[in-house]
């Protein structure tokens, strides 16, 4: 029931506190959940750590010896492998990956959560963006609506700092972003470190521009609001093609230009 994408203890057993061959089967493990471009995306954001220590100074360390820790990424198996009900979750900053097996075949994926930070690097010859993919088709599919599809899908015009639902396990009608403080495993015992949380959070929600009316607007609604799929003769006329799947959430708000996460947690 509990998920992550901050930088927190995702629980479980860390990589880095693992052997080689250890490493190699946990990889293993992970490499079953994924396509061959999944799995590739996945162990860039992983790498992409070491890019953010490098853009942050090396100055963020999060109460621990290194901050941004390719490491820092856990496995957890619940039940045991083979039961008639057992399941694996893989997460760190950025990447929370959950799987359920129900005897023998896999019945949930989710809570699925892939990011990167930094969206976009500059590489020898190139450039690096993971997501490119999957930001390009959230564009095309809204690309796609007329002016009054458009119109009814369009929450608000500008981006909420960070993800409306959050990392509940569960949303309810009527709630709202989560702010910072809460998308962690507990609060920090470093005064310091709970200081460096509270201004994010300030600077992010300054930078959004964000009132209570603004979050209202694109709190979590049941029935959701936006725009509804089409009837079946509309489909027929004319179709657009769903999105693959979502960077971080399903029906909140328009992907950002750069898909680096708003507050760079």
């Amino acid at each position: 029931m509990r998920w992550f994408y901050t930088p927190t203890d995702h629980g479980g057993l860390a990589v880095r506190d693992q052997n080689a061959r250890q490493q190699s089967l946990a990889m293993q493990v992970v490499a079953t959940g994924l396509s061959i471009p999944g799995y590739a995306t996945v162990t860039t954001v992983m790498g992409l750590e070491n890019v953010l220590d490098q853009l942050e100074g090396w100055r963020v360390h999060w109460g621990r010896q290194r901050g941004r820790d390719p490491g820092l990424y856990w496995l957890r198996i619940f039940g045991r492998p083979g039961d008639r009900v057992w399941a694996w979750r893989f997460g760190g900053h950025h990447l929370s990956l959950n799987n359920l097996v129900v005897a023998g075949r896999l019945v949930s994926t989710t809570p699925c959560f892939i990011g990167a930070d930094p969206a976009t690097t500059e590489l020898i010859g190139g450039t690096l963006r993971p997501l490119e993919g999957p930001e390009e088709t959230a564009r095309q599919l809204v690309r796609s609506l007329d002016t009054g599809q458009l119109q009814s899908a369009l929450l608000h015009p500008s981006a909420v700092s960070d993800i409306v639902s959050g990392n509940r396990p569960r949303v309810e009608h009527g709630d709202t972003m989560m702010h910072m403080q809460d998308l962690w495993r507990g609060r920090f015992a470093d005064p310091e470190l709970d200081r460096l949380v509270d201004d994010i959070d300030r600077r992010a929600e300054a930078g959004s521009g964000y009132t209570e009316n603004d979050h209202a607007r694109v709190a979590i609604t049941i029935p959701p609001q936006g725009h509804q799929r089409s009837r079946p003769e509309q489909r027929a006329a004319a179709p657009v093609a769903p999105p693959r799947h979502p960077l971080h959430r399903t029906g909140t708000r328009v992907p950002r230009r750069r898909l680096r996460h708003p507050l760079r947690l």
